[in-house]
């Protein structure tokens, strides 16, 4: 039961921390790291 719990805390504790890093990549550079760059390959 302990150990369920923990997990949980962890991953909620991870996505917090991946959110934070988007956030300091946007404010960095400007840009979201989801996008790729204006002229970076296009899918066809």
């Amino acid at each position: 039961m302990d150990v369920t719990l923990v997990g949980r805390y962890y991953e909620r504790f991870a996505d917090h921390a991946v959110s934070v890093a988007r956030r300091v990549v946007y404010l960095v550079t400007g840009e979201y790291a989801d996008e790729p760059p204006p002229d970076g390959p296009v899918a066809t």
